[in-house]
């Protein structure tokens, strides 16, 4: 049977029509770019902070709006979020503990988890301000990491587990506050959990999981990347994505509607894409080892960061060339978070952190463009 595919809302075709994405079918393989940035077509910002500042931009959305966490005494803070021009100190969102803001998607939502209050949030483009509390379902916990533009979800769940063990196990929210619906497991027979870490808009999942290698003193757990494409409202199949290392872990961390998926292969960071016969071809992003999580957007280029000629990160964005983004005058650091094509303008635009030198020095937010797609 055919795999199911779903439509575009309108919003999605018009990100997509910003990224002048080759035409390809559902996971299919986009042509690769292979042209390098030349630094006069990127931009660089410093967002505003309040005096006292500590944090990241982490999740930035189709619609322009960046969301920031405040650290406080190093640990997540309080959720805050800016507007185009970016002129102004941002809004404070919300003061609800500890907040983790995952993804964003076009319309302007946000939604993340919060640790100390065990449960999760949607944060929508009005303001509005949606907190699911744990348990739900019966489950000890839940964690949301991604939302698409049909305001599907994905994240996990923290089940009942047996002998005291409560694994994590992926999970599907179909809509805001809905029951969660635990992804299939991967084949294992030591299976210890799994994570959804990426959500396109045809409800395909990217993310990871976990299980026990290994026995006696030598047992371990190891981490191995994993997609689950969508062949019903409601069903995936489970897939292994092929890694270099079976002994380092691996992981999908990034999803785009051609089923690219950006991740670790376990030897360093890569790009999956679907070869239109079952299997996959696996990119090595050259240049850069290990790094940050990293980021995809709609015509397969990826954004991130890692030790780029030094012992310091460096935020990159790879579209087949590897184009290292400027520093913040001072800065020494830098990281990007996020990355989506902007709805209007169709540029690419990647969201992060710079640190400057000095043992007091704290991470700002700081925002990049780039073109669009080729």
């Amino acid at each position: 049977m055919p795999t199911q595919r779903f439509a575009l809302p309108l919003t999605a075709a018009l990100l997509g029509a910003a990224c002048a994405e080759s035409p390809v079918s559902p996971r299919g393989e986009p042509q690769t770019p292979l042209l390098s940035i030349a630094p006069a077509e990127i931009t660089l910002q410093v967002l505003p902070v309040p005096s006292g500042w500590s944090g990241q931009a982490k999740a930035v959305a189709g619609d322009g709006t960046i969301f920031a966490t405040n650290y406080q005494n190093g640990t997540p803070g309080p959720l805050f979020t800016w507007g185009a021009p970016y002129a102004t100190l941002p809004t404070l969102t919300a003061t609800l503990g500890a907040t983790w803001p995952g993804a964003a998607n076009a319309l302007g939502d946000a939604a993340g988890f919060t640790p100390a209050a065990s449960g999760a949030f949607l944060q929508g483009p009005a303001g509005t301000w949606t907190f699911v509390a744990s348990p739900e379902g019966g489950y000890l916990d839940l964690a949301i990491r991604v939302i698409n533009d049909q305001r599907e979800l994905g994240g996990f769940v923290l089940t009942q587990g047996s002998n005291g063990a409560n694994p994590w196990a992926a999970a599907f929210f179909p809509a805001p506050g809905a029951a969660a619906v635990e992804l299939p497991a991967p084949s294992s027979g030591s299976l210890t959990g799994s994570r959804a870490m990426a959500l396109n808009n045809l409800g395909d999942i990217a993310g990871e999981a976990t299980e026990v290698v290994g026995s006696g003193k030598k047992q371990s757990t190891r981490r191995f990347a994993v997609t689950w494409q969508r062949t019903g409202p409601a069903s995936w199949d489970v897939v292994r994505l092929p890694i270099t290392s079976t002994s380092a872990p691996s992981n999908g961390n990034s999803i785009n509607d051609a089923g690219q998926i950006a991740g670790s292969d376990g030897a360093g960071l890569v790009r999956w894409t679907p070869n239109g016969s079952g299997g996959w071809q696996v990119t090595r992003i050259n240049g850069v080892g290990f790094g940050g999580i990293p980021q995809i957007d709609g015509c397969g280029r990826v954004a991130g960061y890692a030790p780029i000629g030094s012992t310091r990160n460096r935020a990159f964005v790879w579209d087949g060339s590897l184009t290292v983004l400027p520093l913040p005058s001072g800065a020494v650091e830098t990281g990007a978070n996020g990355f989506t094509t902007d709805v209007l303008s169709g540029r690419g635009v990647i969201v992060g952190w710079a640190l400057n030198n000095g043992g007091q020095a704290k991470p700002y937010p700081v925002r990049w463009t780039i073109p669009s797609c080729p």
